[in-house]
């Protein structure tokens, strides 16, 4: 409904002041492997005013994402042929949305978006033992090296769960097939746990729009890190205090104060002296 009501609201404002009114032909597909909650969400839009976009526009699925995403892709390209898509893949912990999934996505709609929620504490949670990695984590880089770094990093507390989440959205990105990775973090007080909804796409647009609605929004999203130039994976910085990032004001300063004092080395190192384009440092960085 949330995703509905977004495309209906982006609707009016697009026609705002126009005098031939335009119209977004979207088409949507929601799946669900419990059969109920599928049927929750037809009766729920019976009830609403997008009832008749029922099997016409809104397709329901009950369905796994797996077996569903074969039939998704399809429809998308017998529809258009730029591929223009939005997947808002809301799992329920770390394994319903493999990696390979994602870089199915993205051989097959290199304009699509894909916006994924993980619990990431959740999976470090289930590494606290010993042993060797479920196939089911294998694909975020969970291997016997990463599996001792962090029976090392948990014993420093938050720090170390700090260092094994950019260990493991590192992975997530290289086996995403993605160019862009943005990650973020909401913090559940109740259970002290991190639940990760991370961006990713091949358009470097696409990624300033969704951090344009992080700053704009300032809400509960965290970023662990610096705001300046990032990169996942270990950061001595982190052993030390966790670094929080929460688009606040003081965020804002210091990124800026951070980008005046790296930007010039890394702009000569990677262009040699010589020109180098925007686009190709804002791939880089």
């Amino acid at each position: 409904m949330v995703i509905l009501n977004a495309i209906f609201n982006a609707g009016v404002r697009l026609n705002e002041g126009r005098q031939k009114p335009l119209s977004i032909d979207a088409v949507y597909h929601f799946g669900d492997e419990n059969r109920e909650h599928v049927e929750f969400l037809r009766q729920t839009i019976l009830g609403s005013q997008f009832r008749d976009l029922l099997g016409k526009s809104v397709a329901l699925h009950h369905k796994q994402f797996t077996e569903l995403l074969p039939l998704v892709i399809a429809d998308i390209k017998r529809r258009q042929r730029q591929g223009r898509a939005i997947f808002v893949l809301d799992q329920f912990g770390y394994a319903d949305v493999p990696m390979s999934s994602i870089r199915t996505i993205f051989d097959n709609l290199p304009k699509a978006e894909v916006i994924l929620t993980f619990s990431i504490d959740a999976l470090l949670n289930y590494l606290q033992g010993e042993g060797d990695p479920a196939p089911v984590v294998s694909q975020f880089g969970v291997t016997e090296p990463f599996l001792r770094m962090w029976q090392e990093w948990k014993l420093s507390g938050q720090p170390g769960r700090a260092m094994a989440q950019r260990a493991l959205m590192a992975q997530m990105h290289r086996y995403s097939g993605a160019r862009f990775f943005t990650p973020f973090m909401m913090f559940s007080s109740s259970d002290n746990r991190h639940m990760m909804i991370a961006h990713l796409s091949q358009s470097q647009a696409a990624r300033d729009k969704m951090l344009s609605v992080h700053w704009a929004l300032k809400n509960t999203f965290r970023h662990i890190g610096r705001g300046s130039l990032f990169g996942l994976g270990f950061d001595a910085r982190l052993t030390a205090e966790e670094s929080l990032f929460e688009f606040g004001e003081i965020d804002r300063s210091n990124m800026r104060r951070e980008l005046e004092e790296e930007l010039p080395k890394l702009i000569f190192d990677l262009s040699g002296g010589g020109p180098l384009a925007f686009g190709e440092l804002l791939v880089l960085m």
